[in-house]
Parts: C-alpha cells; structure tokens; sequence
C-alpha cells in the first residue's frame, strides 16, 4: 500500500516536471531575469527540533532562513540550527529552486540542497534533490519528493512531505496595511529508507498558526504563533506537543 502511494506521488510529480520543463521559457512573467526580485529573512524560536519523519531534538533552538529570489521562479536559501543546548549551529543548510505555474492555482518546482553539519552531531554533509506540487485555493496541498544522494556511509533514501492546510482572515486594516490571519494545517511523511529508516507514516501533525502582518513602507512585517502535536506512527517517533514563535521581513 505505501508502496503504491509513493509511487502515485512521484508519478505526479514527475508529470508536474515534465510540463515545467515545457513551459520554462523565461525566467519571469516578462522574460526579464531580475523580473520581481525579494528577499525574505525570518528566525524563529522553537520548543524542540523536529525533524520531517518524525525525529526530534528535546530543548530550545533558534531557526534562522533567508530567502533571496531575483525573478518569481526562481530562489535561494539559507537555512541554520541554532542549539541553545550546545550553543552552535548544528546544522546549516544551502539551496536553490526553481519554480513554474502548470495550470490554475498549481505550481511545480525542482531544486537541489546541500546539508552542512558544524558540530558533526548529525554526521559530515548530506545532498538531497528535491521535487514537489503545489495547489493554493479553496484549500493549499503540498506534495513534496526529497531525495538524498548517496555518499559516504549514507546510502540513497526518499521522504515524501504531504501537507493541507486553509488561512482564515480574522482582521483586516487596509488604511494602515495591518492584518491577522489564522491557518489551521496538518502534515505528514512518508520514509523510504531515509537515512536506513523503515518504510512508514513516520508521523502525522495537526497544528494552527497565528500571523500578524504589517506593511512598513515597502517592507512587509509578520509575527507568527504557532502550535503543533506531533503524533508518532513509527518505530521511536514519538507523540508530543511542540510550539515557537517567529518573527520574519521581506522586500
């Protein structure tokens, strides 16, 4: 059964690549590469890190991520683990997208990912590739593919992030571009030998998000809340509550 289900995914996503590949005949909506550039940074202070599958790290950490994007397909990040536990950065991480529409309100977008490990808990580095679908409208889905290329001790592995979640406008000041917004949303994944771990629903999460958001000049604010309760459905995942707070700008 899981079987069939990562393999309708992937075949969905590849279906999705396969008209991006078609339709990447620009950069932007008008074929100018620095068509709508951006950069989003935000760091957020977390209960605990949890990881996709279901993992967790127990204590305090900061997350930090920077997004810059020259055009509206096109991105790179930088993402890093602040362990108030060890007082560094246990792991950073560097990427780069790209992004397509296929069809009304659905997107598709590649990208490959390089893992960095400072304090060596989780190893050297790791390189993934990663692919996924997704759908904004009555509701917003997410299907995403991350691949890890093997090397080393690591042999090749796949997870599989399935999302759903709707936002709730619960206040709206347009003179002065002030908004709060709530977003209840569940996730859940599936592994394939991802970093040798077994082939199951490693978890499923239900949780709610709570935003603020405010326009200073041509910088948009936000304040996020959120809440989440992780439910363990594989071996050594664990069921708990975990929570954070963040704080994010982009221009």
């Amino acid at each position: 059964m899981k079987d069939k289900i990562i393999s309708g995914i992937r075949k969905a996503v590849i279906g999705g690549l396969v008209a991006l590949a078609s339709m990447a005949g620009g950069c932007g909506s008008s074929g100018k590469f620095f068509d709508k550039q951006s950069v989003y940074a935000e760091t957020k202070f977390v209960s605990d890190f949890v990881f996709p599958m279901g993992g967790v790290i127990k204590g305090p950490q900061r997350q930090d991520l920077v997004v810059v994007s020259p055009n509206n397909r096109l991105s790179c990040f930088m993402w890093e683990n602040y362990s108030a536990k060890e007082k560094e950065v246990n792991e950073r991480d560097f990427g780069l997208s790209y992004s397509v529409p296929i069809a009304n309100n659905v997107s598709a977008s590649i990208g490959v990912q390089y893992w960095d490990y400072p304090t060596g808990v989780f190893g050297n580095h790791d390189i993934a590739l990663n692919a996924g679908i997704k759908y904004n409208g009555l509701f917003d889905l997410g299907a995403e593919v991350v691949e890890v290329v093997a090397h080393d001790n690591v042999e090749e592995g796949r997870l599989v992030k399935l999302s759903a979640g709707k936002t709730f406008s619960l206040y709206e000041d347009k003179k002065n571009s002030f908004g709060i917004s709530l977003t209840p949303k569940i996730n859940t994944s599936i592994t394939q030998n991802y970093f040798g771990g077994s082939e199951v629903f490693g978890q499923i999460t239900p949780g709610v998000d709570l935003d603020l958001t405010k326009k200073v000049g041509s910088v948009d604010v936000g304040l996020k809340f959120f809440l989440r309760e992780q439910i363990g459905r594989g071996e050594d995942k664990e069921t708990f509550p975990w929570s954070g707070m963040g704080l994010s700008v982009k221009w």
